[in-house]
């Protein structure tokens, strides 16, 4: 029974304010509503300040654990330092009263206020992550274009080689001609360059979108700059200054890593849109 009107009141408390508190009756009545006979004058305080400055969530923790913790140490919970993260969101503090109880019970009292501060900071670090983890899994889009854009990067990876060979023997080689083919050690470098060039691009792009999901378009990007401007500068001047090839199919979408970061110049404050949204 308590459990349910200790609810209600918390509800009530959390609509009306401090101002209005007097129209749920007598104050000592709504005290023991929310932490039973432990109520004391020290704990009434507390538990005004934290009504007048919306501390909820540390409202709703000291109720459900009075029936485990003594005055002073509610007192104490209602006052400490402690995420502001609700760690138990939706819950009622009827049903995290019965958690409580199983967990600190079997502790002597002394121990169990310091136990219940290293469990609420806990849990309030894994929503914190749960929470970092949605925000970045709704920068990517819906829909997985991995083959697509492997695909892309193997057709556009095959006629820079084409290309090299063509120049070399002055006309389109031969199937023949381009099986024969072995490229000189200044070549490979170049290959190697380039494909060093293409993991530098997309770790950038990659981190890029982290900090976007993490801290917001604006703040997101200032934070990529130097990723973004070494990225760039891994290229060669040649690369560096060829426009991304747009697919008909994904316009605005280039078909190698490199060819995005490419088209930042590094000397650039702010990275053009095309960047930011092939992150």
């Amino acid at each position: 029974m308590r459990g349910d009107r200790r609810d209600a009141v918390l509800a009530a408390v959390r609509l009306l304010g401090l101002e209005d508190l007097h129209r749920l009756g007598d104050r000592a009545g709504v005290l023991v509503a929310l932490f039973g006979m432990e109520a004391t004058k020290p704990l009434a305080a507390a538990a005004s300040r934290a009504i007048a400055e919306g501390r909820w969530t540390a409202l709703q923790l000291a109720s459900a654990a009075s029936g485990v913790l003594g005055a002073e140490q509610l007192v104490h919970l209602l006052t400490v330092d402690v995420p502001a993260l609700d760690p138990t969101p939706r819950a009622a503090a009827s049903t995290m009263a019965a958690h409580l109880e199983q967990i600190l019970a079997p502790y002597p009292r002394k121990r169990r206020l310091d136990l219940l501060l290293d469990l609420w900071r806990q849990v309030s670090s894994h929503q914190e992550r749960l929470r970092l983890r949605r925000r970045r899994r709704a920068t990517q889009g819906r829909q997985s274009r991995l083959e697509e854009l492997t695909t892309r990067y193997r057709a556009y990876d095959d006629a820079q080689l084409i290309e090299q060979i063509r120049r070399e023997l002055g006309h389109d080689p031969s199937v023949a001609e381009a099986a024969r083919w072995y490229p000189h050690t200044w070549q490979a470098t170049m290959f190697m360059r380039r494909t060093l060039a293409d993991a530098l691009a997309a770790t950038a792009l990659a981190r890029t979108a982290v900090n976007v999901g993490d801290h917001g378009v604006v703040q997101g990007m200032n934070r990529s700059t130097a990723l973004l401007t070494a990225a760039a500068r891994s290229l060669g001047s040649d690369e560096a200054g060829t426009p991304p090839a747009a697919s008909p199919a994904s316009p605005g979408s280039p078909p190698a890593p490199a060819a995005t970061s490419g088209t930042w110049p590094a000397s650039s404050a702010t990275p053009p849109s095309r960047t930011s949204g092939s992150a």
